[in-house]
């Protein structure tokens, strides 16, 4: 993103993968026991493969809760920012990611380098972080402050 361009609606950047490869690998491990404890024990070995298959189910169920969880957080916060455009609306001309970007400047010793590229000086930047500092300290609901978590992540 570019000084003073509109800001893009939040995307969450994480395959669905990242979330179903624990939740495959646990299938596949109590699936695993489930059979191998009713061929060594089988009358105890179907209670043990009940309690695996029990296991599975609230594996699955905990996944999908939590999938769906951010899914309904991320509608919360883009409706939020919808409804409030002003608080990720440029400071002086310099987004939020920008912001991001000179920060993460700062904390890998190439700030003076950074600070060119986006064409501001120390002054302006001590004025952006006031401006960005005091809106992520005015957002009860952390939405700014998320968002720029997500930008100086997106920006490395």
């Amino acid at each position: 993103m570019s000084v003073g361009a509109a800001p893009e609606a939040p995307q969450s950047r994480l395959s669905p993968l990242v979330f179903a490869a624990p939740a495959i690998g646990a299938i596949l491990v109590l699936g695993a026991v489930g059979v191998l404890a009713y061929w060594a024990y089988p009358v105890r070995g179907t209670e043990i493969a009940g309690a695996a298959a029990a296991g599975l189910v609230g594996i699955i169920l905990a996944f999908w809760a939590s999938s769906y969880r951010e899914r309904k957080e991320r509608e919360k916060m883009n409706a939020h920012v919808a409804a409030n455009a002003d608080l990720v609306a440029p400071v002086e001309g310099v987004s939020l990611d920008d912001y991001a970007r000179a920060c993460l400047g700062a904390a890998s010793g190439n700030f003076a380098a950074v600070l060119g590229e986006l064409g501001m000086d120390m002054a302006k930047y001590e004025r952006v972080a006031a401006g960005w500092n005091a809106k992520m300290a005015g957002d009860a609901t952390g939405t700014v402050a998320r968002l720029y978590g997500e930008a100086f992540t997106r920006v490395r």
